[in-house]
């Protein structure tokens, strides 16, 4: 005879059990997010094989693309190979004295090659030397003028840092002052972590001092630079489970300096990183 009690009693067990069933199929079904490779890891593969370099990419699992150029190739045709496999053009970049003389270019090329953001990687249309903090805010208002202008073509401008940004200056940080100074909707981020523990500081702080500026990070799997302690203390568990918080999308591994063998770091960086997203 079924009591009320006992009836009770079924529907809690049978929802504790739904519960658990329900937590596991998350577990087990959850999408990582997709993770990319800067080309110019392989650029030595990709001037003279393009068609091959990029098959081995996909067969190893990854899924966008970081490149500045089509390496000879007509657009069409590397778009179709890279389509083929199954492969995306996120971006691509160069410093801003490129950037902003050659922007019809490469705003026309972007957008022939699908591609979703330009990343600028030098901020300065010199060697950067001896900025004082006011070059620098200047520097932050060219960079939200050119993303407002690639904005009007599609196209979204990312900063990418390097060490300089995080030299002290007139006590302040430059790197803070871009970010002070410039508007989300026409500029992102591209962190790259391994460059600010270089810099000496911890990507940890900028994430949590400026939640969801990061669209983009670059990636350079633990123990590849050899001898170098404040790299090699990088934390990556612990910046790459606050990707919510920094607002990354997109996660490109690279490595820096090139390597000899870069399919074989490939493949053992993806299961590294898939473990901490």
């Amino acid at each position: 005879m079924i009591t009320r009690r006992s009836f009770i009693s079924s529907i809690s067990q049978t929802a504790a059990l739904l519960t658990v069933g329900n937590s596991l199929l998350t577990s087990n079904t959850r999408k990582h997010p997709e993770i990319g490779v800067l080309l110019g890891t392989v650029e030595k593969e990709m001037n003279t094989d393009p068609e091959s370099t990029l098959k081995k990419i996909a067969e190893l699992g990854y899924k966008e693309l970081e490149f500045p150029r089509t390496y000879s190739h007509p657009v069409d045709t590397l778009k179709k190979i890279i389509k083929s496999n199954g492969l995306t053009a996120l971006g691509g970049g160069e410093n801003i004295t490129h950037l902003t003389k050659e922007f019809a270019m490469y705003a026309d090329e972007y957008n022939k090659m699908g591609k979703q953001y330009v990343f600028c990687y030098w901020p300065w249309f010199d060697g950067g030397l001896n900025k004082t903090i006011d070059d620098w805010k200047k520097q932050a208002g060219l960079l939200t003028k050119l993303g407002k202008q690639y904005k009007k073509e599609g196209l979204k401008l990312a900063y990418h840092n390097h060490a300089i940004e995080f030299v002290e200056t007139e006590k302040k940080i430059p790197y803070d002052v871009l970010l002070q100074n410039t508007n989300p909707e026409y500029l992102a981020f591209q962190m790259d972590i391994w460059w600010i523990r270089k810099g000496l500081k911890d990507p940890m702080e900028y994430i949590n001092n400026y939640p969801a500026r990061f669209e983009v990070c670059h990636i350079k799997t633990a123990g590849t630079i050899a001898g170098n302690e404040e790299v090699e203390s990088l934390d990556y568990k612990k910046v790459l489970a606050a990707s919510a918080k920094a607002g990354f999308k997109h996660f490109i591994l690279e490595n820096e300096p090139a390597i000899a063998e870069p399919f074989s770091y490939f493949k053992k960086s993806m299961p590294f990183i898939k473990s901490l997203l």
